[in-house]
């Protein structure tokens, strides 16, 4: 495998771009929800009016209200209550519906303004701040990796494995019927970590056989040929231990399942396409800079 993403890098390189123009295409669909949908989310419309008798309430305020709600997109059903002065009226929705949009769908009277608080507040907010603490990790690798190794390009080379991680996350999402939540983006942040460490294996070692004398393209063939069963090995023990949890198994594992698969599916394809993305960006670089270095090295005595 290792031998063929040499042989032909921008193919490679052109498949890996492909795969995230997809993902990211997938990722704009997908359903979003601020934690996995236990409980279906409902939404409850209060309406007061002082003084107002029950029965006017259901006609003048309840009734209009529920008429209007049934143009929404995504609803289960509705539950209502009209009391003296005050009209209750609570909104199930199916499991990863777009609240927001089904409010929009539901073209309610410009007079009505309909304010989205509680877990819908809390989900917004907490997307920012995992926007926040994903580019903040981002910046951290990266900073960590030149220092150790002492290179700005290595450290790009490695965080090429992190993209081929958010395509599986982005594919097992919507084949088990998962939205993507707290708990999974959850997931996603921990991939970050872990995707990172199967590449650092294949690029610190190329290295290291590089100042043994061989060439580029034997370095990185040999590389990925000895480091693939340590990479197998602790990828499969990571992907194992999740099985249980991604399977609901135990009191309180649906809320944990959602982090679980994004983890099975973005490290199972990270370890899939790193043995060919990483293999050949590290060509088309090195092999650029070595040649580059060749004449340097070797001048021509007229």
């Amino acid at each position: 495998m290792s031998r063929f993403s040499i042989r032909n890098p921008s193919f490679i390189i052109v498949v890996c771009l492909l795969l995230a123009v997809i993902g990211v295409t997938s990722f704009a669909r997908m359903p979003v929800d601020l934690f996995p949908a236990i409980n279906p989310p409902e939404v409850v419309v209060a309406t007061f009016y002082s003084g107002m008798p029950p029965e006017d309430i259901e006609t003048d305020i309840t009734d209009p209200l529920e008429r209007f709600f049934t143009l929404a997109s995504g609803i289960d059903h509705m539950e209502s209550r009209s009391l003296l002065g005050v009209s209750i009226i609570k909104v199930f929705f199916q499991p990863g519906t777009a609240i927001d949009k089904s409010v929009v769908d539901a073209e309610l009277p410009p007079q009505i303004r309909v304010n989205l608080r509680g877990m819908v507040e809390g989900m917004e907010q907490s997307f920012k701040s995992f926007g926040a603490g994903l580019i903040l990790s981002f910046i951290l690798l990266y900073l960590i990796l030149i220092a150790q190794f002492r290179s700005f390009l290595d450290p790009f080379l490695i965080m090429l494995a992190i993209p081929m991680g958010f395509i599986g996350v982005l594919v097992i999402l919507p084949l088990t019927h998962t939205t993507l939540n707290v708990m999974s983006l959850m997931g996603v942040l921990m991939l970050v970590g872990i995707a990172d460490s199967n590449s650092i294996l294949i690029v610190d070692f190329a290295h290291k056989l590089e100042e043994q004398g061989l060439s580029v393209d034997d370095a990185v063939i040999n590389a990925c040929r000895v480091r693939l069963r340590p990479i197998l090995m602790t990828s499969l023990a990571t992907i194992i231990g999740m099985i249980p949890m991604a399977m609901k198994l135990g009191t309180g594992a649906e809320q944990y399942a959602p982090m679980a698969r994004a983890i099975i599916g973005g490290l199972t394809s990270s370890v899939a396409l790193t043995v060919f993305i990483v293999p050949a960006a590290y060509v088309l670089v090195y092999r650029r800079r070595r040649t580059g270095l060749q004449p340097a090295q070797n001048p021509e005595i007229a």
